[in-house]
C-alpha cells in the first residue's frame, strides 16, 4: 500500500508564481537525496496524479 505524506506549498521568490516545498524525511531516506540533487516531476495534462523521479545531479555523477 502507498503511503502519503504531506508538505505546504510557498512562495519561491516575491516576484514569481513558481512555488516550493519540503521533501518528507521518509521520502529522503528512501530515495537516498541529498542537498543539490534534481527533482524531476511529471504529470499528464488532465490527471491529478503526479510522479516524481530522482534525477542524478552533476555532483552525484561525479561520485559514481
Amino acid at each position: 500500500m502507498a503511503k502519503e505524506y504531506e508538505s505546504k506549498l510557498v512562495k519561491a521568490i516575491e516576484r514569481s508564481a513558481s512555488l516550493r516545498t519540503t521533501v518528507p524525511l521518509p521520502i529522503v531516506a528512501v530515495l537516498g537525496l541529498e542537498e543539490g540533487d534534481t527533482m524531476a516531476w511529471a504529470f499528464e495534462p488532465g490527471s491529478i496524479e503526479v510522479t516524481v523521479r530522482k534525477k542524478p545531479s552533476s555532483k552525484s555523477s561525479k561520485r559514481s
